[in-house]
């Protein structure tokens, strides 16, 4: 079936998110030919009209596409328009689900481990009809500082699933919430301020609150998965790193995060996976990581007013800050 790794060909479908890099892009893609797929889509936004250089950048970056080998089933969803990160990235997975089940998904600058293939095969196909479960991701940000549970086996699950480098199913997608409908009941529950305490659960709520200040598809990921009380999956071992670099005023949510995150060693994760016997969660390792990404958060002008008049210090974290 399409659900795991058969022979030597790789089965799951592969999603790669470009734009105007061609220098990463081709290093992302090279990993990914190496893991010998069969399907491969590739997503990509129009240039923006006010940068003239953007379009050739653009063009280069395609151009890597022309020359694939011909045995990899490739589906080229380009944009002639630029429609911004995120809506770009989610009408590019929607787009892929109303094709295949499930996918592995990556961006032009996440060089993924190989055994992060076979890794998200396996875990794609033992949680296909479990609907805790949302995502399989591939970074791991601690450096070895989970809990001695989440450390026992390859894998636990968290709240918290980051975007570089990750898979899940048609199911799941399906519960992108696009306009963050879901956001006002899920803030009035006090459902942020329960797992991450006043401080770091107000300030998510008003970066929430201020979205639509924000180009990010994984916030809005991220809040679908809370709101429907699902999962990612975490392995033991960070399997993808992000080539990072610094942020520039008004990025993405990702790219701000890719500054602090990025450029982290990954390890092979270990074959045939051992599996927690239960859902094994690492609750301290979740908060590390969501109360580390508000800082770098490239948010809308209201939230950086709030997070500077309230945390001073955090002004030198803030993309543009001094």
């Amino acid at each position: 079936g399409r659900s795991r790794t058969m022979g030597d060909r790789y089965e799951i479908p592969i999603v790669l998110q470009v734009f105007n890099r061609p220098e990463p892009t081709r290093k992302a893609l090279d990993i990914i030919l190496a893991a010998r797929p069969r399907t491969l889509f590739v997503i990509a936004d129009g240039p923006r009209r006010d940068r003239g250089a953007e379009a050739d950048a653009c063009r280069a970056t395609r151009a890597i596409f022309d020359a694939l080998p011909g045995d990899v089933e490739v589906h080229r969803l380009f944009s002639d328009e630029n429609m911004g990160m995120r809506r770009r990235f989610a009408s590019g997975l929607d787009a892929v689900f109303e094709q295949v089940e499930h996918a592995v998904i990556l961006e032009d600058d996440c060089l993924a481990h190989p055994t992060f293939f076979p890794y998200c095969a396996a875990l794609l196909e033992r949680f296909a009809h479990d609907e805790r479960v949302a995502a399989i991701t591939g970074s791991n940000t601690q450096q070895g500082r989970q809990s001695a549970e989440a450390r026992a086996y390859s894998y636990c699950f968290s709240l918290v699933g980051l975007p570089w480098g990750w898979a899940t199913w048609r199911r799941a997608w399906a519960s992108y919430d696009a306009d963050l409908s879901l956001w006002p009941s899920l803030r009035r529950s006090g459902w942020l301020r329960d797992r991450l305490g006043h401080v770091a659960g107000g300030q998510w709520e008003r970066v929430l609150g201020s979205a639509d200040e924000v180009d990010s598809w994984w916030i809005r990921w991220s809040m679908s998965l809370w709101a429907h009380g699902r999962l990612a999956v975490v392995p033991r071992v960070n399997l993808v790193t992000n080539l990072g670099g610094k942020p520039l005023p008004g990025e993405a949510t990702e790219a701000a995060m890719a500054a602090r995150f990025g450029n982290l060693p990954t390890q092979a994760i270990e074959s045939p996976l051992q599996h927690p016997p239960y859902m094994v969660r690492d609750p301290v390792s979740e908060r590390r990581v969501l109360e580390s990404m508000l800082p770098w958060s490239s948010v809308g002008r209201t939230v950086r007013q709030v997070l500077i008049e309230g945390h001073g210090t955090l002004r030198r974290f803030l993309p543009g800050g001094q």
